[in-house]
């Protein structure tokens, strides 16, 4: 599929949302100005009530996933593993993502290539003072 096409029906698409929130917004607008003018504040709250619920369900899961990302795991883990996270506070949902960490191991990109070679050891993480000073040995000869 060329790009130019790909880009055109992702628009198409971004376009549309955007319009069914508008529209989706034009009615709640509407039913709250009919609610209103029916003096029927009784429903209103508790339509406020269920979009601070909502509101506060889609914070909570975020910072769920949000939690799974920063220990390490990829995007189809945090998926499933977001489920099993349990509490509302920072340390409740660190102490759950504690606990998953050590029942459910993080993928790592480092394979084992045969039964009886062991695992290969990951790179060491090389500064960048390192990196300069290697950078600069190499090519402090040529500058004379």
């Amino acid at each position: 599929i060329p790009y130019d096409r790909f880009k055109q029906k992702v628009d198409e698409a971004n376009a549309l949302k955007e319009k069914l929130a508008e529209i989706e917004k034009e009615q709640a607008e509407k039913e709250r100005k009919e609610l209103e003018e029916k003096e029927n504040y009784k429903a209103l709250y508790e339509q406020v009530l269920e979009q601070i619920e909502e509101t506060k369900a889609k914070a909570l899961s975020v910072k769920k996933e949000t939690a799974l990302k920063i220990a390490g795991y990829d995007d189809e883990q945090v998926n499933l593993l977001s489920k099993l996270i349990e509490g509302e506070s920072d340390e409740e949902i660190g102490a759950s993502v504690e606990q998953i960490k050590a029942k459910f191991p993080i993928k790592d990109d480092y394979a084992d290539p045969s039964p009886f070679n062991g695992t290969k050891e990951k790179p060491a993480i090389v500064g960048a003072e390192e990196q300069a000073k290697s950078i600069y040995e190499r090519i402090k000869n040529k500058i004379r």
